[in-house]
């Protein structure tokens, strides 16, 4: 199932997946990801660390629409 968060007024997609080795994860896409952290590499915000560190691997966006197995098999490969 896909959810949302917002982030600096803006909706990204979030899912959660179940990972055998890690349990359920969230992930999210690298267009979130871009709007966490600056380009010198820090947080936009305390509220962007936090989501950060929520959120355990970023993928493309059009990825997050793949199957469950699917995302598990591309992140496995990463």
């Amino acid at each position: 199932m896909i959810n949302s968060i917002i982030f600096n007024n803006q909706k990204f997609p979030v899912r959660e997946l179940n990972f055998k080795e890690y349990g359920n994860i969230l992930i999210s896409t690298t267009l979130l990801n871009s709007q966490l952290i600056l380009k010198d590499g820090s947080y936009f915000s305390d509220k962007a660390r936090v989501l950060d560190e929520e959120i355990f691997y970023f993928v493309e966006p059009n990825d997050i629409y793949l199957s469950e197995d699917k995302l598990i098999r591309i992140i496995k490969l990463l």
